[in-house]
C-alpha cells in the first residue's frame, strides 16, 4: 500500500479495483468450495465403495471357508466310510484265511491218508485193515 495521502477520486477507483478484487476472491473461494464439495462428496462415494467392496469380499471369504469345511467334513465321512470298508475287508480276509488253514490241514491228511491207504499190503486189503490216519479220520 501506498503511504502518502490518497484524492477522494483516487480512493473511488481504489475502492471499486478493490471491490472488484474482493468479488473476484469470492468467487474464487466459491468455486474452491465447490470443488472441495465435490471432492468431499467423491471421498463419501470411495469410502462407501470400499466399505461395500470390504463387506462382499468378508461374504466371499465366508462362503470360501464354509465350502472348505463341507469338502473337508466330506472327506472325512468318506475316510471314515473307507476306514470302516477296510476293518471289514480285513476281518474277512482274516476269516479267509483262517479256512485256507485248516483246509490245507485237512487237504495234508487226506493226502496221508490216501497215501496210507495206497501203499497198505494185499493182506491188510484182504482183512480189510485200515491205516490208523484213515481210522482216525472216520472218527471224525
Amino acid at each position: 500500500m501506498n503511504d502518502k495521502p490518497l484524492k477522494p477520486a483516487d480512493n473511488s477507483s481504489r475502492i471499486h479495483e478493490l471491490e472488484e478484487e474482493l468479488i473476484k476472491k469470492e468467487s474464487s473461494i466459491n468455486s474452491i468450495r465447490e470443488k472441495l464439495n465435490n471432492n468431499q462428496e467423491i471421498l463419501q462415494d470411495l469410502i462407501q465403495e470400499k466399505n461395500l467392496l470390504k463387506d462382499q469380499i468378508q461374504d466371499f471369504e465366508i462362503k470360501q471357508t464354509n465350502t472348505k469345511l463341507q469338502e473337508y467334513e466330506k472327506l472325512q465321512q468318506n475316510h471314515h466310510k473307507l476306514k470302516h470298508r477296510l476293518e471289514v475287508t480285513k476281518n474277512h480276509l482274516d476269516k479267509a484265511n483262517d479256512k485256507i488253514k485248516v483246509l490245507k490241514e485237512r487237504n495234508k491228511d487226506l493226502e496221508r491218508i490216501i497215501s496210507d491207504l495206497h501203499s497198505r499190503g494185499l493182506k491188510d486189503y484182504l482183512l480189510r485193515r485200515y491205516p490208523d490216519s484213515y481210522q482216525e479220520y472216520e472218527k471224525e
